[in-house]
């Protein structure tokens, strides 16, 4: 069985906050946003990429809480999005 990696999500860029949300709309729609400014990164169909996007604008320290609406709502979603993104 493959070892599953650890997402890493940084902090806010905009304001420093470490609590941020991933959010999916639907199955071609994830990003990730602040909870408490509301900044926000680029959206993608993959959660992986959207993380990336997120992370490219990083603060030297992770977020130390994830709102994850994305698998709260969606759940069926992103496993589906997995699937098809790491096949």
């Amino acid at each position: 069985m493959k070892k599953k990696k650890k997402e890493i999500i940084f902090s806010c860029p905009f304001c420093g906050s470490k609590t941020v949300e991933v959010i999916r709309t639907n199955e071609n729609a994830c990003w990730i946003r602040c909870h408490l400014c509301g900044g926000e990164a680029e959206s993608h169909k993959s959660r992986t990429v959207a993380i990336k996007k997120w992370n490219r604008r990083k603060l030297p320290t992770p977020a130390t809480h994830v709102v994850d609406i994305d698998k709260i709502y969606f759940p069926e979603l992103t496993s589906k999005c997995k699937e098809a993104h790491h096949g």
